[in-house]
């Protein structure tokens, strides 16, 4: 503290002195209120969120750019897990995605049990084809190492640069991943240990051994909802999917009117016929109406001729008695 360190920095540097005196079992005692017992939340941090996320991905012109975007879209890690991956620790990348993936993580040497999206798993394959090297790491450098963590800091900025993103004061760093991970993850009620077990976060081992079964993808896919970034690949893909669903609905729905068509016009025929037998029906009717009148004058006739032909009552003649 007297070099002007900040709590966090000196609680860090301590961490390793502190940990090699547990590994011998040697006892350490803190005194009340010191420093190196204390933690600062950090609010200088930018709060990265998905729309940024993708601006960066997308303005990104180089393969490792966009591979480390997205690998830190979908891992909830810490830089240093991260950086010390090996490619011979990747998982299958030809099986389905999300591709689950259990690693141990590096500051703590507990399980962290995450996924890999297929944008990362296509970017990963793409990636490993074509910078083949002897180097272990996945992130190398020119040496046998890995980069540091001060170069993807220097590159996120500048992704955030270049996609218009204002940081102002802000800092941002790969942790930020890390946070939006888990407030998105909160967000979307996804449980609080799963949320752990996925980015490596210590889980309290009475929890952790009833959760060697727990399904991440499930929760991993609920998160990918809101996090989820296509390459433009896949989103053409998926327009060329959505286009062929309208087509063969517009050929369905094009049948479906022929096959009305169809039987309208059979309808309709019938109908015609229907009307041509009523019409003929009518003519005949409207013969016989014709005639009504003539014969009912001749009937009026025929009654006037009869009445007349009646032939007179005979009177009786007159008898007197």
């Amino acid at each position: 503290m007297e070099q002007g360190y900040k709590i966090n920095t000196a609680r860090t540097a301590c961490l390793g002195i502190m940990q090699l005196f547990r590994y011998y079992s040697m006892s350490i005692t803190l005194r009340a209120g010191s420093p190196v017992s204390q933690t600062v939340v950090a609010t200088n941090d930018f709060i990265l969120q998905p729309e940024h996320v993708r601006a960066m991905f997308h303005v990104a012109k180089d393969l490792r750019s966009k591979l480390l975007v997205s690998v830190g879209n979908d891992l909830g890690w810490r830089i240093s897990d991260i950086l010390s991956i090996k490619r011979e620790e990747l998982p299958n990348l030809e099986q389905d995605p999300p591709i689950e993936w259990i690693r141990i993580t590096k500051k703590e040497k507990i399980v962290g049990k995450s996924c890999l999206s297929k944008t990362t798993a296509t970017l990963l394959k793409e990636y490993l084809s074509t910078f083949p090297t002897e180097n272990p790491f996945l992130f190398h450098n020119n040496a046998k190492g890995h980069i540091d963590e001060e170069t993807v800091t220097a590159r996120l900025r500048d992704l955030a640069r270049d996609a218009g993103i204002e940081l102002g004061n802000m800092k941002l760093r790969w942790h930020c991943f890390r946070k939006m991970i888990i407030s998105q993850a909160k967000n979307s009620g996804i449980d609080p240990d799963i949320i752990k077990l996925m980015v490596g976060k210590s889980v309290k081992k009475d929890m952790l051994t009833y959760m060697t079964g727990i399904d991440v993808k499930t929760a991993f896919k609920n998160l990918q909802e809101v996090l989820g970034i296509r390459t433009f690949a896949e989103e053409s893909e998926n327009i060329v999917q959505t286009m062929e669903t309208e087509i063969k609905e517009l050929k369905q729905a094009l049948i479906r009117v022929q096959q009305d068509a169809n039987a309208y016009k059979k309808e309709s025929e019938v109908l015609a016929e229907r009307v041509t037998e009523l019409e003929g029906r009518l003519r005949e009717h409207g013969e016989v109406l014709e005639l009504i009148p003539t014969m009912q004058r001749q009937i009026a006739y025929l009654k006037g001729t009869i009445k007349k032909q009646k032939p007179k009552k005979k009177e009786e003649p007159l008898v007197f008695r």
